[in-house]
């Protein structure tokens, strides 16, 4: 998680309740704002895990994304990264995953209007043309 999700919880005095910290949608909003603004219940219903918009709000906070880069998405699931990639930051996102079918990523694509800007393909990475001698390790 990041930096700023805990001092957000820090703020705002959060309370710990048997050992546990206690998230309210007021603490998750106020430490991942681009993530609120999606249904909860639609993201979760299309990742494959955990909700992966948390962790990619993170990381985005220590990228730069600027408008019309072209992002590769390995793993990118059911889609739902590439489309937060592709609307919170206007870029172009190749959303690649050999266990998903592109066809039902596509639907959600198109349900949230990035058909221009996210194309899922069923397809690892290992068969991506590096050069000659590039390790993915």
């Amino acid at each position: 998680m990041s930096t700023s999700f805990f001092q957000g919880l820090a703020d705002k005095e959060a309370e710990y309740r048997n050992g546990t910290l206690e998230l309210t949608e007021e603490t998750i909003s106020d430490a991942f704002p681009r993530t609120a603004r999606y249904n909860r219940e639609w993201v979760i219903e299309h990742s494959l895990g955990e909700n992966v918009l948390y962790n990619l709000e993170s990381l985005c906070e220590k990228m730069v994304f600027t408008p019309g880069m072209r992002v590769l998405d390995l793993g990118s699931g059911k889609a739902v990264s590439s489309i937060f990639l592709a609307k919170e930051f206007g870029v172009k996102v190749w959303a690649l995953d050999k266990g998903v079918d592109p066809d039902e990523s596509y639907a959600l694509v198109c349900e949230q209007g990035c058909e221009n800007s996210v194309f899922p393909l069923c397809l690892g990475s290992r068969p991506l043309p590096f050069p000659r001698g590039y390790s993915m390790r």
